[in-house]
């Protein structure tokens, strides 16, 4: 009987596990979630490129899944992003199209700046993303800040294009949030606060507040809709942008009038050879002249450093001739004759004429134009320092060394630029 029992027992165990495993067999597998891989801002070309190498490869790695890529900005600039990073991986990386997925998930909780986050989602995955839902309509104060450039754009002729295969920035968004608020607020005022920074050459905040005025005028809205202001002296040249209501108190009282710099400032040093094209002479020289027109107390101090010619050395050992066989030119396109390229300006010239078209022309003393003349280290071809120079203070010294490459030909700062 007790035998009996022990294998009825054993033979319900044994059923049982049968059933157990024939369950475990039919059962669903637990669900897959899509993993978050990546995470930026706005980035440099070369940067983001290697962000996305990062990302193609653990699609290549993983072939059955799928990208997402969730854009925060605002909706114009999230386009252009997801166009930027899906162009990047199918045409440079060789990721095929269906397998890459982009969202537009709202605003950033900071509206000037972009967020990116890149996901993998193995097949089958649920994928769940947090929209960020902004009411732009309420939105009011300080929107944000950059720093900003009052560099000169300087003209260097027709240069060769070059294709950057390291991959393509994100790109400010600022533009484009301002461009939203606005259209969600009829009656706001943009505020745009310009601040001059410690080595700034003076009018600076003025130049790049009423820079990015044109800019968003460009976007076809009108003068009304924006308020420059003088926010003082930073560390930095920067430009912070505030909305509000229309007739509300501006963000900062402007003084009766910028005070002079406390020392001597530098507008840039610029080589001969970037002098010899007008549209550079222009500028430089209309940034001075308008510089000098701002505050009557104020000097201008030219220094010419004059290139020293390199000794030849003589030498007795034969040589033979060399022939140059020059190659092919490819005619040129019809209807575009090449431009010729100028030659070095004259720096001690220009610098004479400079001097008789302030005094003489714009009604500026001879005493407030100081010219001085040095020579050029060794190695370093002829420059021209253009500088402003506030009451009681030194004038530059013309024998000390240059300073190292300076930004003249920088382009302003493309951080606010959409």
């Amino acid at each position: 009987m007790r035998k009996t029992i022990l294998i009825l027992g054993i033979a319900v165990v044994a059923v049982l596990l049968s059933v157990s495993r024939a369950f475990a067999q039919n059962a669903a597998p637990p669900p897959v979630s899509a993993r978050p891989f990546d995470e930026y801002g706005d980035l440099r070309s070369c940067d983001h490129g290697a962000r996305l190498d990062n990302f193609a490869i653990q699609l290549q790695n993983e072939p059955r899944s799928h990208g997402y890529i969730v854009v925060y900005a605002p909706e114009s600039a999230s386009k252009r992003i997801s166009k930027t990073i899906t162009d990047y991986l199918i045409d440079s990386r060789g990721i095929p199209a269906k397998r890459l997925k982009t969202i537009h998930a709202g605003f950033n909780t900071d509206l000037m700046t972009p967020r990116i986050q890149l996901w993998i989602a193995p097949r089958g995955a649920t994928f769940e993303f947090a929209k960020h839902e902004v009411d732009l309509a309420a939105v009011k104060g300080k929107l944000g800040e950059y720093k900003d450039s009052d560099s000169l754009e300087m003209d260097f002729g027709p240069e060769p294009v070059e294709i950057d295969h390291s991959g393509t920035p994100v790109g400010s968004v600022t533009y484009e949030a301002v461009d939203e608020v606005l259209k969600a607020q009829k009656h706001s005022v943009l505020h745009v606060v310009a601040f001059n920074g410690s080595d700034a050459v003076p009018g600076a905040w003025k130049r790049v507040a009423e820079s990015t005025v044109a800019d968003l005028k460009r976007l076809g809205w009108k003068s009304d809709r924006f308020q420059i202001g003088y926010g003082g002296q930073a560390k930095d040249t920067k430009t912070e942008l505030w909305i509000l209501p229309k007739g509300e108190t501006p963000p900062v009282k402007d003084p009766a009038s910028e005070p002079a710099p406390a020392k001597a400032v530098q507008i840039g040093d610029f080589g001969d050879y970037e002098l010899g094209f007008a549209k550079n002479e222009l500028a430089v020289f209309n940034r001075l002249l308008g510089v000098l027109r701002e505050n009557g107390e104020l000097r201008a101090c030219l220094i010419v450093r004059s290139e020293t010619p390199a000794e030849e050395e003589a030498t007795e050992e034969a040589f033979e001739p060399v022939i140059v066989v020059p190659e092919p030119v490819e005619p040129d396109e019809p209807n575009r004759p090449a431009e010729p390229e100028p030659q070095p300006a004259d720096l001690l010239k220009l610098v004479d004429k400079w001097k008789t078209e302030l005094a003489a022309k714009h009604k500026l003393g001879l005493e407030r134009i100081v010219l001085l003349y040095s020579k050029a280290p060794a190695g370093h071809l002829s420059s021209l320092e253009v500088w402003v120079v506030p009451p009681g203070q030194p004038l530059p010294n013309p024998d000390a060394e240059p300073e190292e490459e300076k930004p003249s030909d920088v382009v302003k700062d493309a951080q606010r630029r959409p």
